[in-house]
């Protein structure tokens, strides 16, 4: 039996697309299943084509380029981004050129051109230190996991594919870790590759994988009442309305960390609205200013940094 006899596995797809200018989503569109050909992801995304007179740019997760083939996308001759999964032999192939100095990785360019089937993309990498300690730990975590149930004899069907990959068995139920294995997959870690066929900064890119995965973190408790409905928790109107008041709420919030952010505010969303729900604003007619009711210096700070205009 396996510890993922139980698991479902989420088909609903959430699309959005976001304003080039300022960032914000203003449109989304929700797909019943999964999308598992390019063609079908790529025509996916005319809907949105009314919102703007030019060619949406499409911008690919590396869950979904996993388990679709890439050459559609690159010859597909649509302006895209993708980030490519660790386990695409491209993936090992670029990070060939880098190696890693005093936390930093070095190389002649972060940027350059590469010629795929014949095609010329950009190739953006981007590395982080501490997420690539972070994926170390958690993977080394796992090899532990497994280990105790190799040793154990107690198998799951699902890590199958682990133990033959990163354990080496002498005989007479010994065995080690595969050290070269495991150092390939450390190797990996903190990196993000972005394949495209547009010029832009990396920093740009980052913040559009920033803004889709917040977008999407946002929804996925929607996602799994969409796809455990036979479970009746929800009607399908009641689902169709969250994600609505979502999408508010994504607009709203994504406002509000650009305000922080221009501000230069060493805050959150979350720490403003906290700091912003006691007060209480009274706008009267034969007053140009609204009274406002007491406030800490904290309080006032915030408010004269994001709400009262400069000069008044």
């Amino acid at each position: 039996e396996s510890k993922n006899d139980f698991e479902k596995e989420f088909s609903t797809e959430i699309q959005v697309c976001f304003g080039k200018e300022s960032g914000l989503p203003v449109a989304y569109r929700i797909h019943p299943t999964r999308y598992r050909s390019v063609p079908e992801m790529v025509s996916s995304f005319d809907w949105m084509e009314w919102l703007d007179g030019t060619e949406p740019l499409l911008l690919f997760t590396k869950e979904q380029t996993m388990e679709i083939d890439l050459d559609s996308i690159i010859t597909s001759g649509r302006p895209y981004i993708l980030e490519l999964p660790s386990k695409n032999s491209l993936f090992a192939n670029i990070l060939d050129r880098f190696s890693i100095v005093k936390n930093r990785y070095s190389v002649g360019m972060s940027d350059y051109e590469l010629e795929v089937h014949g095609t010329g993309v950009k190739i953006y990498v981007l590395y982080d230190p501490m997420e690539a300690e972070i994926e170390t730990s958690r993977f080394l975590d796992i090899m532990n996991r497994c280990k105790f149930e190799l040793d154990n004899q107690h198998y799951f069907a699902s890590d199958s594919s682990l133990y033959n990959k990163y354990f080496l068995f002498r005989g007479r139920g010994d065995l080690e870790f595969n050290s070269e294995e495991i150092m390939k997959n450390n190797r990996m870690a903190g990196f993000r590759i972005f394949v495209s066929n547009v010029s832009t900064d990396r920093t740009k890119i980052l913040g559009m994988v920033e803004r889709m995965d917040h977008f999407r973190s946002m929804f996925e408790h929607l996602k799994g009442d969409e796809d455990t409905s036979a479970i009746k928790l929800y009607s399908s109107t009641a689902i169709i309305s969250r994600y609505f008041i979502q999408f508010l709420s994504a607009i709203l919030g994504g406002r509000m960390r650009q305000m922080i952010s221009d501000a230069e505010l060493d805050e959150t969303v979350e720490s403003v609205l906290y700091q912003m729900k006691c007060l209480i604003r009274v706008d009267r007619s034969d007053r140009k200013r609204p009274l406002m009711s007491d406030m800490n210096e904290h309080q006032r700070m915030i408010l004269e940094k994001l709400i009262v205009p400069k000069g008044e």
